[in-house]
């Protein structure tokens, strides 16, 4: 192949590429563990502002964003579960809950780590937005106590 040629055939497939990514849903990433607190984004696509409220460029320009973003007490379990995964070089999943404005958004994250070239270790994964489901079942708890509660009653005769 020609030097021309392959310039062509690189920026045909980073188009591909681009298309492929921008119709998965959620958001595809990599992140950075740099020490046991500091985790950078290397790579967030495109629907990260969907998702985030922030766009890609902002994440990756500004470690703090994130982690600030996270529900209290899901951060900290969240660090916890990561530590196991780094270990053992094994996938994780977590499930979390990110203050986008006024909004909380229920997140799942599953990553696969891998040690870099620096010795770093460096997660690749996918974020989906699991609101919906964790309301529904927010809900199907609810309403099995109030059935609880209902059968306790006519039992009693109440």
């Amino acid at each position: 192949m020609q030097p021309r040629q392959t310039s062509v055939a690189a920026l045909n497939d980073q188009v591909s590429l681009n298309h492929l990514v921008a119709a998965i849903p959620g958001v595809l990433f990599q992140i950075l563990l740099r020490n046991r607190r500091t985790i950078e984004f290397t790579y967030l696509s495109p629907r990260a502002s969907e998702l985030f409220g922030y766009t890609s460029a902002a994440m990756m320009a500004d470690h703090k964003i994130f982690p600030s973003n996270m529900a209290r007490g899901d951060k900290e379990r969240c660090y916890s579960q990561m530590w196991p995964s780094a270990r053992t070089m094994s996938p994780c999943q977590l499930t979390f809950r990110f203050h986008v404005g006024d909004e909380i958004r229920w997140l799942t994250c599953q990553c696969i780590p891998e040690l870099d070239a620096e010795g770093y270790i460096r997660w690749s994964g996918q974020f989906l937005d699991c609101t919906q489901q964790q309301q529904d079942q927010q809900q199907l708890e609810r309403s099995r106590t109030l059935l609880q509660a209902a059968q306790t009653q006519s039992r009693l005769g109440i």
